[in-house]
């Protein structure tokens, strides 16, 4: 069962997207090649089957998961540059907006401060001390708090398989909207060179390319702008996991002396 809703998992976050692109993908070459991608879906529209689907659902697999493999630090960190200066902005006095995944600074001041006095001393004890400050003179690299992050969900996978499962219903929840991000992200520019072609063409849907190209760009931001929130809830609820597998955890992480003769 487990491993049937893992299968279903990954086909939402990465199917989803994958086919979101690619017939965005279609319909920019459709538009590029002067001919309507809506007349073209309604003729061949009682030729499609079983042998025509096998073809296309691989198509978007495939895009599905070069967006899966894009980074999703870049759209973490948009989502807080939003929110830090965009209007409606939120305050952010002591930083936390500027902090990289797994964000311990909001992690002790916001969250766990507010649970009981154990939860605090596990965070001190395990998760702040393992934080790495990201490297000023290199931006760009790959945060290093991810291992840490993704060790400890390896550790609960060998001590509940039932709470990691919901864990990784979270994970796919937070990757599904990163994977949107840069699938919308995409569409948008090819949605403006159609914009573009059909303004110098003078021919074609250009009103309703536009109005979509509009939408596209109001989705982007209310997906961009909330991410920040959906990546500090799945790093608070593997905390809470830990804590309450934190017997186990620890007893995992001593290190034995040495039985050699």
């Amino acid at each position: 069962m487990s491993e049937f809703k893992s299968f279903t998992q990954g086909l939402f976050e990465i199917l989803l997207p994958g086919s979101f692109l690619l017939v965005n993908v279609v319909a920019f070459l459709c538009i590029a090649s002067g001919v309507s991608p809506l007349s073209q879906m309604m003729l061949g529209a009682d030729k499609w089957g079983i042998v025509e689907a096998i073809p296309v659902l691989g198509a978007s697999y495939i895009l599905g998961m070069v967006l899966r493999m894009l980074r999703t630090e870049i759209p973490d960190r948009i989502s807080a540059w939003c929110l830090r200066h965009i209007p409606r902005r939120m305050p952010d006095k002591h930083g936390y907006l500027k902090e990289r995944f797994f964000y311990p600074r909001w992690m002790r001041e916001r969250y766990v401060h507010s649970l009981p006095a154990a939860a605090a001393e596990f965070f001190d004890e395990l998760w702040s001390k393992h934080y790495q400050e990201p490297d000023p003179d290199n931006p760009t690299t790959q945060n290093p708090n991810s291992h840490f992050f993704n060790f400890i969900k390896t550790l609960l996978l060998a001590i509940n398989k039932e709470t990691y499962g919901q864990l990784m219903a979270s994970e796919a929840i937070n990757r599904f909207v990163a994977s949107s991000f840069w699938a919308l992200l995409i569409c948008t520019g090819l949605l403006l060179v159609d914009s573009c072609l059909l303004l110098v063409e003078g021919v074609g849907p250009m009103f309703w390319c536009v109005m979509l190209f509009l939408l596209y760009v109001a989705v982007l931001y209310g997906l961009i702008r909330y991410f920040r929130f959906l990546r500090c809830k799945e790093v608070a609820l593997v905390f809470d996991a830990s804590f309450a597998h934190r017997k186990e955890i620890m007893e995992r992480l001593e290190t034995k002396p040495s039985t050699k003769k």
